[in-house]
């Protein structure tokens, strides 16, 4: 709890009505949450990890994140390799935490199907408790190696609400959208 003494700004303290000597409690709450949204449609082939919408670097410490996704799936057939990703980086790029939010789609350890659950980090999760100032979250996803791989999700969220935040108004909003469509080439005879 700040206790700091402004100068004496009688100016100011007429201005609001209040009699010199008067005292004037301010309360200051960080800003609203930061909310990441993609929405991807990606045949590139890779089984690196791909970037999606990403936070600027964090100025306040995180209370909380919430993760849900309206849809997620891959092409439906051959190898399963498609994943969702959650990453705490520090403000150099380097990663503190990444996290496969769902496990691979239609994998061994994959229950969900086309709907995956809501996710709540808090406190006590690693995801929240390594987030400092300085750092940053960026979404990322696997689309996979290989021939015919595909990845589609839509309205994929991310909300990051900060310690000491009440407001419930984004203080900042960032989207994300691959889909291109991909013209592959047959050669015939």
């Amino acid at each position: 709890f700040d206790t700091t003494v402004l100068e004496d700004q009688s100016e100011m303290l007429s201005t609001y009505k209040l009699e010199t000597g008067s005292s004037l409690l301010l309360l200051l709450e960080n800003p609203g949450p930061i909310v990441l949204h993609a929405t991807i449609n990606d045949r590139s082939a890779s089984d690196a990890p791909r970037p999606a919408a990403r936070s600027k670097e964090l100025a306040h410490r995180v209370s909380s994140i919430e993760v849900s996704a309206k849809c997620f799936k891959d092409q439906g057939w051959g190898n399963a390799k498609s994943a969702l990703f959650l990453t705490l980086k520090r403000g150099d790029g380097d990663v503190l935490l990444r996290k496969n939010l769902y496990g691979t789609y239609r994998g061994q350890d994959y229950p969900y199907g086309e709907q995956p659950p809501a996710i709540a980090f808090t406190e006590n999760d690693d995801m929240v408790s390594l987030a400092e100032p300085g750092c940053f979250y960026q979404m990322e996803y696997r689309v996979g190696a290989g021939g015919g791989h595909k990845i589609t999700v839509e309205d994929w969220v991310v909300k990051i609400s900060l310690v000491s935040s009440s407001c419930t108004e984004p203080s900042d909003v960032v989207h994300f959208q691959t889909g291109a469509q991909t013209t592959r080439l047959r050669r015939f005879g």
